[in-house]
């Protein structure tokens, strides 16, 4: 009975004492991290029963409370990095339409290849002739565009082939009796066909394509409407609206999420620590998708993905370390760094062993023949990477370093 009572009494001292160290941190402000705060760390902790806790303590934290300031200053600095070159990925994107090796279509696609080299393997790129009236498609504004068209493909020989149409069909003496084909129903309509060489560069037929997109908008009048359509197009056009869906993105779906992740932290400094985040996951995962973009095509429809699962994740992340956080200093009242070494050993493995489940989840994805299902892959396993990196490195590092993140303002209520 005796021995209880002694192992009770020395509990609640040893609680008095690190409510008091605590106590005395918050006072003063949490200014710096004391030597003897740091040791009193160390010998508080009994709850190392798990492997990740007792690595956690024996290598990374001493590191973290020692460099914290280092670890910001890199991050700034390699954010800045990431801030200029990040963003080309963005123009690097394209659509890989090479067939899937060992397939019946590819191997069909060699055998014609090799038998008919002469033939192009490129999609061609269709100029469409619309009449917006009820006249004949056929007048002298059609025949206009025709000859225009054919100058521009002059000017890309090494790229284009040939164009074939109404026009071309109707000067030659044996396929004269093929012009009609081009013509639509109720003749309101003609196409032209571009071509491209066999040989010809990806590069090359992309800038093509947008020299074709631009002479189409500018051919077009009051009398007929010209349009270029076909794969090559499209994948440029899609190219272009992922641009337009990030920045949709931006501005409907952070602001909602920053709503989301406000009312539940209640606190402005909070707020920009998951913008900040944030900010960091997406340039330092476009950075990295830059150099990988050299080794395999990347579907343009990636960069999009890539924006709504970094805020999906990062917030979460940073909702879990912040939530955490308040838990340990306002709750049970620790000192700041007592607070992130808790937050570490709880919402840290948790972001951990979330991760990596994410990860190898999307990993998968990279042995699937497809094209765009390797480039989905890829790109969320950068973003969640660079998620996990920022709010295991980036995030505890600036609790340390600034003492306005020890405190939480509460954002207006309601009734105020």
């Amino acid at each position: 009975m005796e021995t209880e009572l002694e192992t009770i009494q020395q509990c609640e001292m040893a609680s008095t004492a690190r409510t008091s160290v605590a106590d005395v941190d918050v006072e003063n402000g949490d200014k710096g991290i004391s030597h003897s705060l740091a040791s009193t760390w160390m010998v508080e902790h009994a709850d190392d029963n798990d492997l990740f806790s007792r690595i956690l303590r024996k290598y990374y934290f001493p590191v973290l409370t020692r460099f914290h300031k280092h670890i910001c200053v890199l991050w700034l600095a390699g954010i800045v990095i990431c801030a200029v070159f990040g963003p080309a990925f963005m123009s690097l994107t394209r659509d890989n339409l090479d067939l899937p090796p060992g397939t019946p279509s590819a191997i069909a696609q060699q055998v014609f290849n090799d038998n008919y080299p002469d033939y192009g393997t490129w999609p061609p790129a269709i100029i469409v002739q619309s009449s917006l009236d009820d006249r004949h498609i056929i007048r002298p504004k059609t025949k206009e565009v025709a000859d225009k068209l054919r100058d521009v493909a002059a000017k890309h020989r090494t790229a284009i082939s040939n164009v074939s149409g109404y026009f071309e069909y109707l000067d030659d003496p044996i396929l004269g009796m093929l012009a009609t084909d081009s013509l639509g129903q109720n003749n309101r309509t003609v196409i032209s066909t571009v071509s491209f060489r066999a040989d010809a560069l990806r590069d090359d037929i992309d800038n093509v394509i947008v020299e074709l997109l631009d002479f189409a908008a500018a051919e077009s009048s009051a009398e007929v409407y010209v349009s270029c359509t076909g794969q090559f197009p499209l994948m440029h056009e899609m190219s272009e609206a992922t641009s337009t869906d990030m920045e949709t993105i931006d501005m409907t779906v952070l602001p909602i999420a920053l709503v989301i992740l406000g009312c539940t932290v209640r606190s402005y400094r909070h707020i920009l620590l998951a913008v900040c985040n944030l900010g960091c996951t997406v340039l330092l995962a476009f950075a990295i998708m830059v150099p990988i973009t050299t080794a395999m095509d990347v579907n343009p429809f990636t960069p999009a993905i890539m924006m709504t699962l970094g805020i999906a994740v990062c917030f979460d992340y940073t909702l879990f370390v912040v939530s955490r956080f308040r838990e340990e200093r306002i709750v049970l009242h620790r000192s700041k760094e007592d607070a992130v070494f808790h937050c570490l050993a709880s919402a840290g493995h948790v972001i951990l062993l979330s991760g990596s489940t994410l990860l190898l989840s999307f990993v998968v994805l990279l042995f699937f023949p497809q094209n765009f299902l390797q480039s989905v892959g890829v790109t969320s396993t950068v973003v969640i990477f660079a998620a996990m990196l920022v709010n295991t490195t980036l995030s505890p590092a600036l609790l340390l370093a600034f003492d306005c993140l020890s405190h939480f303002d509460p954002l207006p209520s309601r009734t105020s």
